[in-house]
Formats: structure tokens, sequence, C-alpha cells
């Protein structure tokens, strides 16, 4: 009776040792299929980071251009009002030298 018993409680010792097993085997199935759907957005969202970031070097470019067609066109409008009151100055002499000569 003694061995009989012996053998029921290893047989259950044994049915638990498989039930852990098979829960162990579940979890790692789990863990591994969230390991790859992780690098899967892992892998997306780098290549989405790569765009944005070549994305933000085009448009940092664009800006810096902007920024000196800006500076070109400042000077030559500097340059027009320089001209513009140089051309002021010519036409008030002008306009002054007409009404003498009237």
């Amino acid at each position: 009776e003694w061995a009989q018993w012996e053998l029921e409680r290893v047989y259950k010792d044994l049915a638990d040792k498989i039930n852990c097993l098979e829960h162990s085997e579940t979890l790692y199935k789990q863990l591994k299929e969230q390991l790859e759907t992780t690098q899967l957005k892992t892998n997306y969202l780098t290549d989405n980071l790569s765009g944005a970031s070549q994305h933000i070097t085009t448009l940092t470019d664009q800006l810096k251009e902007a920024e000196l067609q800006l500076r070109i066109y400042s000077s030559t409008l500097k340059q027009h009002e320089i001209e513009k009151v140089n051309l002021d100055q010519k036409l008030a002499v002008l306009e002054e030298q007409t009404a003498r000569a009237e």
C-alpha cells in the first residue's frame, strides 16, 4: 500500500511538473510573439525616424537657402532705397534749377 501511495505521489508530482512545463512553454511562445512584434515596431519606428531626420535635414537646408535669399533681397532693397534717395535729391536739384530758369 505504501508503494501504491508513493507511486501516486510520483505520478501527481510528474503531472504537476508537466503542467508547469506546458504553462512555461505557453508563456515562452507569448513572449516570443511579443518580442517579434516589438522588433517589427522598432524597425518601423527606426525607419520613420530616419525618414524624419532626412526630412529635417532637407528643411534645414531649404531654410538656410531662404535666409540667404532674404539677405540678398534685403541688400538689394537697401541699394534701391539709396538709389531712390539719390534720385530724389537729383530731382529736387532739377526742380530747383527749373524753378530758377522759369
